[in-house]
């Protein structure tokens, strides 16, 4: 056990961290018994175990542990944590993560650091704001951050040093006589550090009003706090202008107080929010401590190709829609599996419709199955989907593993009478990931007979 001693130097062993074990996707990784186990009692976070990232295995040699579709750093308990990494190449985490607008998963018993990059995306506004809540209802319980200010005035109650060359100057060469020019020092909590913190606050409000997610689940609960961390600063000034960014201790040139050292992450995550900075998914830093952020790939990949599509439909006045078949209609694209009432859903990933409601046909439609090559369950799910929607053009998407003879973009699998069933591979790790996206986009226009194929 470490003991601090009065001098402030820490005496004893060190204070040992987890132990971090790191897999892929999916992966498995054998571990002792007496890490995920006390008293002979199962000893892992609850968080952890009802979002099913792992599945356990006892055996007599220990456990075998297998990932689910989940990526991050994800703790088991205070001894053991587990980083998940992804099992298909990614270029560009961010890019999903901007069209796909995943919401990540927020392990609140656990933190990390984060590097960050350009641009903030709109699906961590929230995480941002009731992180930076938390944060300022920290530092307004233990107490404001407070520095002298110089302050003067002219008065007949004079405080502090009496300024006698602006009193002859300014007064008494006016005949002014009773009142002097006085100058002082107080503390006061409107410095540069609350004003970051403030501004901070403030722009999340604007930003989260902008994306209209007031009408989505928790976002009033979110507009709420931001407006009582605001008010928790009233004494502090409002500085649109951003002046406070000339601040040494906002710069950084300059280290908080010791004593003020909670305000130590709150500052980081002003200033990524300020710069209007991402999280940077893949690669490492320690620009920012967040709690442990899971992401669903499948969900990321699934989310990602229909939004793209949406995208570039819209831009280009594709004559066909893009629907969701995981919706209903006439919300989505989904529908009834059999052509008689049944309690059966046929819901494709993506669908591809022409005309309006009650006179739609569907050219294509989209199956995305995030894994390095679909089995043969993933085929009859398309094809019987297909034959639902009397559709021609079936693709199944699936991302490019790390076998280098995998080639990217369309291929026939084959045909069942006037039924093409396609596999279309999708290089998530391309270097530029926009010619993905445009050679995908141009593969379901012409599937859909929206454009020819030259």
């Amino acid at each position: 056990m470490s003991v601090v001693t009065a001098e402030g130097e820490v005496e004893g062993p060190p204070v040992e961290g987890p132990v971090v074990r790191q897999i892929e996707e999916w992966g498995r990784v054998e571990i002792p018994a007496d890490a995920i186990l006390r008293d002979g009692r199962l000893d892992v976070f609850p968080a952890v175990l009802d979002h099913g990232y792992f599945t356990l295995r006892s055996h007599a040699a220990g456990v075998t542990l297998q990932a689910g579709g989940y990526i991050g750093v994800i703790p088991l308990n205070d001894r053991l944590t587990i980083d998940v990494t992804a099992r298909v190449p990614v270029a560009n985490f961010a890019r999903l993560m901007e069209i796909s607008q995943h919401l990540p998963a927020e392990l609140s018993h656990a933190v990390r650091h984060y590097g960050t990059e350009a641009g903030l995306l709109p699906s961590l506004v929230d995480l941002y704001a009731r992180t930076l809540v938390g944060y300022v209802d920290d530092i307004t319980f233990r107490g404001l951050h407070k520095e002298y200010a110089r302050r003067e005035a002219e008065t007949s109650f004079p405080k502090g040093r009496i300024a006698l060359g602006q009193t002859a100057t300014r007064l008494a060469s006016h005949g002014i006589t009773h009142r002097v020019a006085v100058e002082w020092f107080e503390r006061t909590a409107d410095n540069g550090a609350n004003r970051a913190l403030k501004y901070a606050l403030w722009f999340l409000a604007q930003v989260h009003h902008a994306a209209q997610v007031n009408s989505q689940p928790g976002g009033q609960q979110v507009t709420r706090a931001l407006n009582r961390a605001y008010r928790r600063l009233d004494a502090v000034t409002l500085d649109r202008g951003r002046e406070f960014l000339r601040d040494d201790i906002v710069a950084g040139r300059t280290p908080l107080p010791p004593l003020r050292s909670y305000y130590q992450d709150a500052m980081d995550l002003a200033r990524t929010i300020i710069r209007e900075q991402a999280i940077s998914w893949d690669r490492p830093g320690e620009a920012l401590r967040l709690p442990s952020l899971v992401l669903d790939m499948s969900s990321i990949f699934e989310s990602y190709l229909f939004r793209l599509l949406k995208l570039v439909a819209t831009a280009n006045q594709w004559p066909v829609t893009v629907l969701d078949g995981n919706k209903m209609q006439p919300v989505g694209g989904g529908k009834r599996l059999f052509d008689a009432d049944s309690l059966t859903e046929a819901t494709p990933d993506i669908v591809v419709a022409k005309g309006t409601m009650g006179r739609r046909t569907y050219p294509v439609i989209v199956e995305v199955k995030y894994k390095p090559a679909p089995n043969r369950d993933d085929l009859n799910q398309a094809i019987a989907y297909a034959a639902s929607y009397r559709c021609h053009e079936v693709i199944v998407v699936q991302p490019k593993a790390t076998n280098p003879r995998l080639e990217t973009g369309l291929k026939l699998l084959g045909r069942i009478d006037d039924l093409s069933v396609y596999r279309y591979v999708f290089d998530l790790g391309a270097p530029d990931l926009s010619d993905q996206e445009d050679r995908f986009a141009r593969t379901v226009l012409v599937a859909s007979g929206g454009a020819s194929s030259t």
